[in-house]
């Protein structure tokens, strides 16, 4: 991408880097997301696209860049339904009611849970029939954070 690199970055594709966030790492990680999300969105893979975008939103949410990390987890979100990637789509209605709920949205983020309360219970069918420590694994965190 056209991301360029300076000693003290502050913001790397809108991603502001707050004094907690992650190190000079989470720069080359914003800058190959950024580029996994525009290959995959070029060549029409969208739950590659989802999971680049929704990572971009995980790392925003993490420096408290609410609205880059509502941005982001919003496209993921909906790149991962339009490919009816339901296995991701709950991942990304979560992160986005964490972000709800870091914003002091209470409302807002309780519908986003809800949202992938739902989208689990039209997967957990599926997930039934492969391992169940996998899924423990994948959804856990929704309900233990």
């Amino acid at each position: 991408g056209g991301e360029e690199y300076r000693e003290n970055p502050l913001e790397v594709n809108g991603i502001a880097r707050k004094q907690d966030a992650a190190p000079a790492t989470g720069i080359a990680s914003i800058a190959l997301l950024s580029e996994s999300a525009a290959l995959a969105k070029e060549s029409r893979d969208l739950r590659t696209e989802a999971n680049a975008l929704g990572e971009l939103g995980r790392i925003a949410e993490r420096s408290r860049d609410w609205d880059k990390a509502l941005q982001y987890s919003r496209l993921a979100a909906a790149r991962a339904d339009t490919a009816n990637a339901l296995d991701s789509l709950y991942r990304w209605q979560w992160q986005t009611a964490r972000i709800h709920e870091g914003q002091g949205q209470v409302e807002l983020a309780a519908v986003a849970y809800q949202q992938a309360l739902a989208t689990l219970q039209d997967i957990r069918p599926e997930v039934a029939r492969g391992s169940s420590r996998d899924f423990e694994a994948q959804v856990q965190p929704v309900f233990y954070g």
